[in-house]
């Protein structure tokens, strides 16, 4: 993938505009959360900080790799394994799976300037889910 592509947009380091973000359900939702991309010679890089509710800090980086086949997820307590592939041109559906069910599903859009980046992430059977609007910095 080459930066000047439209996924290569993406690349960078994003954080979360609380104001704008919508949550639904219970849960530990995050009072902050910055994410990075990098280019990586299998796809990409992410690297996500958050500061939890209690105010506990996570760190967390995996590789995406744009093939739909699963691939093992760096946190194995959390999930077994998370796949990604490209839906069109600015949207990209990554899956966390633990014990072969989807678990998380969540849909990264890039807006048409390249400025705002919105994860749409829905957690599978239950009532939760959450619109984050994330600003390039």
């Amino acid at each position: 993938m080459l930066a000047g592509t439209a996924f290569g947009q993406v690349f960078g380091t994003w954080k979360m505009n609380t104001a704008l973000s919508k949550r639904q359900g219970a849960g530990p939702w995050a009072s902050s959360y910055t994410v990075r991309y990098e280019q990586h010679p299998e796809g990409e890089r992410v690297t996500t900080w958050r500061v939890t509710a209690d105010g506990r800090s996570e760190t967390e980086m995996y590789v995406l790799r744009f093939d739909g086949m699963e691939h093992p997820h760096v946190r194995p307590e959390r999930f077994d394994s998370v796949s990604a592939h490209r839906l069109d041109g600015s949207t990209v559906e990554v899956q966390f799976k633990k014990n072969g069910k989807t678990m998380v599903r969540s849909l990264r859009r890039l807006s048409a300037d390249s400025r705002q980046l919105t994860l749409d992430i829905r957690w599978v059977g239950e009532d939760r889910k959450a619109i984050l609007i994330l600003e390039r910095q």
